[in-house]
């Protein structure tokens, strides 16, 4: 390997009407450039905002100006490089991005190893490309720094990178004719120049010890290149006789795929593209073998440089030169809604896999709310992409996807739903379209796209039929997968969760990396005390007790529990149990003050789970809540939906017996799109509060003793500290609900009076606004 310290490098820094964001990008350049020799030319194409008289005072850079109005920056570039006539390997560097310490010399080692790329770029904070981003959301100079030096060193090859930050070797620029002088948009450059890296078998690479700030701007491109992006992508199409040229792997794809044995894995994708994805897979699984079809010449032709095969196939002519039973997975990345007849297609694939295989597919949904307004106002117009693409075919609903691989024999293990960020409106025209069709389900009218992995189906006369439990705890890895980039802290719940069902070594060996992976980057979760306040009707406390200890991972919580005065049976058979905390009030304390005092109990790191005596766990309902108060950092507390609670979180279902809600229960605590419902205010039978925020909040006010309206109180405080209370659809919690209060003859004094309090503490006008009271 070369000395970096050897190597001239000149920086080339493309600027248009950005001077702040130029000098704080030399600042920090002129701070964090590594040893050598890295001159540096700023380019600025016909700025007018004061650039120019800035420029012209620094000493230490070559300050470039077009005089003849903004040009297309492919020719910009250019001309930078013949008038100056530079000869050197190049950094390409938009003022936007800001180096962080390392960051170049790490990058450099790379772009100087034996790997030899020819362009070699590093991870980005706001990048919108899932191999680019980095791990954890970063906003602030000095927690990426603490970041980037946390990360460990690997190189990534990919095809294309998303924005300009990279460098690139002169001799490889020579050989792809160097930058197009027709591209006006900076986007479009990077993408040909990939495109040409690619043609010719060179090596693109990511560092992912290496960072950038990325600054926050109005645009992500000038605003003038912007409006040539549309000409731009159709001169490329024609350029390089690609339609899609996605040079980015489906990331969502990748994650709910889950290879075991990968030296002994054969991996087919049908309308494979340029590669992207199956190099992305590559990269994560090196050992698979590799193989993408697609019906044109030109994506083949880019693909097979990166794959380990590639080859010309239009799939509905049923001519794939492969071996019946030799694949262990069939990839179709948006491709079913392009076929024709995509059930006689899903039918002829299915004999090229092995009796275990899979098939993996991307999906649009039709039902996407934009589609539905669009709809209803009478519009159904076809775009160049997106979900009424007009190159689709058929149209798929989430309904309509169960149906057709149900009919070709394959059973749905694993679904993942990809939603975009919906406005106030939509939210309020979805909550419409449900009372309109209340067979409906929220999720398929916020899903965009389904992410879906499908098995052979397995008829009982075979003595094998799959356990529905089986895929389930299975998909809890691959979700933590998919969430760790965006979520870590839920990816460490979903690892936590899949460890709980893991039934082999290896498979614990592997979690418990991941696990350590998270808390290595922040991520850790920490455990759940459950606080349960007795009195009296010891059946129900027992049923209570059981639930959690067949339904939660006994490494997630400790139970809690405060006597209030109970008869000797039942302290007698709470002394009886192991792993509880108990504490034994020779009265009753009322209801608040005893939480309180189990809260006193736990230890200080415990998130706090106030649950009532009356109720029954379902599986995984405290794993999806914890999942729900981990979902962003501005969430302060979680309730679940019931058969019997107040307003929002109540289902409207009757069973006969507590039995039968604990397995509807089972069958709603599921993955979800979305399931979170922000409100006003919870419930305090099932009741869980993130531990910092109770600290900010204080605990229960015990002048609501001996019971009502102190949860409200609660929710009210944690709204006022600046946290979201919200609803987990996909936690249901049996509850029987008053056992404790119903018999009071003084019920609705008790009630009228509490009520009173609270208004009195916090204004009638407020808690109409929280509680719509």
């Amino acid at each position: 390997m070369s000395d970096i310290r050897d190597k001239r490098i000149t920086i080339l820094m493309p600027v248009h009407n950005e001077k702040k964001l130029a000098e704080l990008a030399v600042k920090f350049l002129r701070m964090n450039l590594p040893e050598g020799d890295f001159p540096l030319v700023l380019i600025d194409n016909a700025s007018d905002d004061g650039l120019r008289e800035w420029a012209a005072s620094q000493q230490d850079l070559t300050y470039v100006y077009m005089d003849q109005g903004m040009e297309p920056w492919g020719s910009v570039l250019q001309q930078v490089i013949d008038g100056l006539e530079i000869r050197t390997d190049l950094m390409i560097m938009q003022c936007r991005y800001i180096p962080i310490p390392g960051c170049m010399e790490r990058m450099l080692d790379v772009f100087c190893s034996d790997l030899s790329p020819a362009a070699v770029s590093c991870e980005m904070t706001e990048s919108t490309i899932r191999q680019q981003r980095t791990a954890v959301t970063l906003s602030e100079y000095e927690e990426t720094v603490d970041y980037a030096g946390r990360m460990s060193g690997r190189a990534e090859r990919v095809m294309g990178f998303d924005g300009c930050f990279f460098f690139l070797r002169y001799d490889a620029l020579t050989q792809i004719g160097g930058f197009d002088p027709s591209l006006f948009s900076l986007r479009a450059v990077i993408r040909d120049i990939s495109l040409g890296l690619l043609y010719l078998g060179l090596k693109m690479v990511i560092c992912h010890n290496a960072v950038v700030l990325e600054l926050p701007t109005e645009f992500p491109e000038h605003m003038d290149s912007l409006i040539h992006m549309e000409e731009d992508e159709a001169y490329l199409r024609k350029k390089r006789n690609i339609h899609y040229m996605n040079l980015f792997g489906n990331g969502d794809i990748i994650d709910i795929i889950d290879i075991k044995n990968s030296s002994d894995t054969n991996i087919l994708e049908i309308g494979c593209d340029c590669g992207a994805t199956l190099l992305m897979l590559k990269e994560r699984y090196p050992l698979i073998t590799a193989v993408g079809c697609d019906i044109s010449a030109a994506a083949t032709d880019l693909a097979s440089h990166v794959l380990d095969r590639a080859f010309v196939a239009n799939i509905e002519d049923e001519s794939l030169p492969l071996t019946p039973g030799s694949l262990d997975m069939i990839i179709f990345a948006d491709v079913l809604e392009h076929l024709h007849d995509p059930l006689r297609t899903l039918r002829y694939v299915k004999s090229f896999l092995k009796p275990d295989g899979r098939i993996v597919a991307s999906i649009p949904n039709l039902m996407h709310i934009s589609v539905m307004r669009g709809l209803l106002h009478g519009d159904f117009t076809y775009t160049e992409m997106g979900l009424l693409d007009r190159t689709h075919i058929h149209m798929f609903t989430w309904n309509e996807i169960v149906r057709i691989f149900d009919a070709a024999e394959m059973e749905i293990e694993l679904r993942q739903d990809r939603c975009i960020d919906l406005s106030v409106d939509d939210h309020a025209l979805i909550e419409h379209l449900l009372e309109l069709a209340p067979s409906a389900e929220r999720f398929m009218y916020e899903t965009f796209q389904y992410q879906i992995r499908a098995v052979a189906q397995k008829h009982s006369d075979t003595g094998s039929e799959a356990s529905p439990a089986d895929s389930t705890d299975a998909g809890f890895e691959a979700l933590g997968d998919s969430l760790f980039s965006a979520n870590i802290k839920q990816a460490f719940l979903c690892y936590q969760r899949a460890l709980y069902a893991s039934r082999t070594a290896d498979e614990r060996d592997r979690l418990h990396r991941k696990l350590e992976q998270c808390g290595e980057n922040g991520g850790s979760v920490p455990k759940t005390a459950i606080v349960i306040v007795s009195y009296g009707q010891r059946f129900l406390l027992q049923k209570c007790i059981e639930s959690i200890r067949e339904y939660c991972d006994p490494e997630t919580y400790s139970i809690i529990v405060v006597d209030n005065g109970s008869d000797n049976d039942t302290v007698r058979w709470l002394k009886e149990q192991d792993n509880i905390i108990l504490r034994c009030n020779n009265e009753n304390a009322g209801f608040p003050a005893a939480c309180n005092q189990g809260i006193e109990l736990s230890s200080p790191d415990e998130d706090i789970f106030l649950l009532n005596n009356d109720t029954r766990l379902t599986p995984d309902a405290l794993f999806w809540l914890r999942m729900g108060l981990y979902q962003d950092e501005k969430t302060g507390a979680a309730g679940c939906i019931s058969n019997y609670a107040g307003k929002g979180q109540i289902r409207d279902i009757i069973f006969d017996t507590p039995e039968q809600y604990v397995e509807y229960g089972a069958k709603n605590n599921r993955l979800m799109s979305d399931p979170y419902r922000e409100q006003g205010f919870l419930c305090g039978f099932a009741f869980l509060i993130r531990r910092d925020v109770l600290r900010l909040t204080g605990n229960l006010d015990e002048r609501f003793s001996p019971g009502y309206y102190e949860d409200t109180d609660l929710s009210l405080r944690i709204t006022a500290a600046g946290y979201k209370l919200l609803i987990c659809e996909n936690s249901f919690i049996y509850h029987a609900g008053s056992q404790s209060f119903r018999k009071r003859e003084d019920l609705e004094e008790l009630m009228e009076r509490n009520l009173q309090y609270l208004v009195s503490k916090w204004g009638a006008e407020q808690l109409q606004t929280a509680l719509g009271i």
